[in-house]
């Protein structure tokens, strides 16, 4: 079981339509949408006993 926390983070952090406004409930954030995708690709290679392109 794997547990990614991304704190400092907003629901819809990989919707770039949600805004950027820290005071919303939704924002956008380049960073933390960055990080999720990274953290999804090497999951999905250390399942399928690959390595992931950086």
């Amino acid at each position: 079981m794997r547990f990614e926390l991304f704190s400092q983070t907003h629901h819809a952090f990989d919707n770039p339509d949600a805004g950027t406004d820290p005071t919303a409930r939704r924002v956008y954030s380049a960073r933390s949408a960055h990080r999720a995708r990274h953290a999804i690709a090497h999951f999905i290679a250390e399942v399928a006993g690959k390595t992931p392109h950086n």
